[in-house]
């Protein structure tokens, strides 16, 4: 009873280990494959930023000309002729990138973490009830083996 007891145990240890190392390797896969998608979407963020900037300074200056070209035939230019509060915007946005997530990652992330949560879950309760399963079974043999002693 002992070696089966031990090969049991030995059988058993291998097991989590083999799980712990599964549950390792998904980890890495799972932040390999979040990081890319990021950046991914930070790269496109970004292009969406400069094509919608060119567009802005477009339209800018072709405000301003005929804005100033309105105030020439006025007689008073006082109007703005920097592009300033534009480009500080613009920088602002680009910064902002960098240090919030974009809401599609954040979602895709909470649910990689609750599926992953849900996984331990139910790794957790599959191992408990392999360890009652081995206790019940070890138990069940210790008492049949006295139970044929009384009756010899």
């Amino acid at each position: 009873m002992g070696d089966m007891e031990k090969m049991a145990r030995a059988m058993a240890g291998d097991l989590k280990s083999r799980l712990n190392r599964l549950e390792a390797t998904l980890l890495d896969n799972l932040e390999s494959q979040r990081s890319t998608a990021a950046d991914e979407m930070k790269q496109h963020l970004e292009s969406v930023m400069d094509v919608k900037s060119q567009t802005l300074r477009t339209e800018l200056k072709n405000f301003k000309c005929a804005h100033h070209q309105d105030a020439a035939d006025a007689g008073t230019v006082d109007a703005q002729t920097t592009n300033e509060p534009i480009e500080l915007k613009i920088g602002q946005l680009r910064d902002s990138l960098a240090t919030h997530p974009p809401p599609m990652e954040r979602q895709r992330n909470s649910d990689a973490k609750s599926s992953l949560a849900e996984w331990r879950a139910k790794r957790t309760k599959l191992m408990e009830r392999w360890e009652s399963n081995f206790q019940r079974g070890s138990q069940r043999k210790s008492t049949s083996k006295r139970s044929t002693r009384n009756l010899s």
